[in-house]
């Protein structure tokens, strides 16, 4: 397991949206620099959309993380989904239950209930 991740912001097609994609692995070394990236979009914009597709691995940090920015983005009013999450990543936040609560998938619902952006 590398200890590497990438998390860059692009454009949406649908307005006051921005996709973060995430690339490499969710794990306790890479977690704080996804955490603030992550911080820093929610408060940016109203609707952030956390595209997990190229994520290899995920362990509690980054269920922890993904938590953690759901929460904030609901405590100021803004939108945060979660989409691309397969493999170990996909089972994780399904062991975890966290999947119900993000509404994981590319035609799910977000963490406030409106369907996922991207």
């Amino acid at each position: 397991m590398s200890t590497s991740l990438t998390a860059g912001e692009e454009a949406s097609p649908h307005p006051d949206t921005v996709i973060v994609r995430v690339t490499g692995d969710l794990d306790l070394d890479t977690c704080p620099s996804l955490l603030l990236s992550l911080l820093a979009a929610v408060g940016e914009h109203p609707t952030v959309c956390c595209d997990l597709s190229e994520v290899t691995f995920c362990c509690a940090a980054g269920v922890s993380a993904l938590l953690t920015v759901a929460h904030e983005a609901e405590g100021c009013g803004h939108r945060f989904v979660v989409r691309g999450a397969h493999g170990v990543t996909a089972r994780v936040l399904r062991d975890t239950g966290v999947d119900e609560f993000l509404r994981l998938g590319s035609r799910g619902r977000g963490a406030r209930g409106g369907t996922t952006a991207g």
